[in-house]
């Protein structure tokens, strides 16, 4: 059998780098990242933007015409999507850090940024969902499509949840933000829309930093230069 993995990875960067370039909006990030504008929410929608361009762009070069017998086998899938969502992986954490320097140098911050570890099993784990075997391809093109947005949402989410816990624990005041999106949010979302502290939500397994598929919420962290202030008596 040919091995085709190495012409439909080719095919996949490509249509990737023409559906990024013609990306208005992460053209428009670009722009304010370079001129020192870009916030937080700028880097929730780029992740996003680039978790659509990824899974359209399976969908359009994984189909059923290009694949031996009609069909995405796990070592296809493993040498073609595995190296892309981890390029996303790359470029959002990239794109976070660059937002958190320029948020730092408004607000007199000298701190480093963290990157959030890669979630090697989650990707692997998507893997193995599209490539389930007898699974019809109208379901294995969905599942190519919208977890690979949760999971380039998610990257942002590791990278919040990580400079959060760093922050906090060098003393700046540090708040999570959760926002709503979508026309209907679910009761679960709802309920975690909000502004907290971080140390009402630094339990590493607290929902606030989690979404299920397609949840496209936004978690973001914000810092202030002034730290904390603790009574050595009272611990207050």
């Amino acid at each position: 059998m040919e091995d085709v993995a190495p012409h439909l990875l080719k095919e996949i960067e490509d249509v990737f780098q023409s559906k990024v370039k013609n990306n208005k909006f992460i053209s428009f990030f670009l722009k304010r990242m370079q001129n020192g504008q870009a916030n937080v929410y700028d880097v929730n929608g780029f992740a996003s933007n680039l978790g659509n361009i990824l899974g359209e762009t399976f969908v359009e070069v994984l189909n059923q015409d290009m694949l031996p017998d009609g069909k995405l086998y796990w070592n296809i899938a493993e040498r073609t999507m595995i190296p892309m969502i981890e390029q996303n992986y790359e470029l959002i954490n990239e794109a976070a850090a660059g937002v958190q320097k320029i948020e730092d140098m408004k607000k007199g911050i000298g701190l480093k940024t963290i990157k959030a570890p890669k979630p090697t099993e989650r990707i692997k784990g998507l893997i193995d969902n599209v490539t389930v075997d007898g699974l019809p391809f109208e379901e294995v093109q969905r599942r190519m499509k919208e977890p690979v947005v949760n999971i380039s949402e998610s990257f942002y989410d590791d990278f919040v949840k990580e400079n959060a816990r760093f922050r906090y624990k060098a003393g700046l005041q540090t708040q999570i933000i959760r926002v709503l999106k979508g026309k209907k949010p679910c009761k679960w979302c709802k309920s975690l829309a909000g502004v907290y502290d971080y140390s009402q939500v630094s339990d590493t397994g607290n929902d606030v930093f989690r979404r299920h598929e397609n949840c496209h919420c936004q978690v973001v962290y914000v810092n202030h230069k002034h730290k904390y202030k603790q009574d050595v008596h009272t611990k207050k």
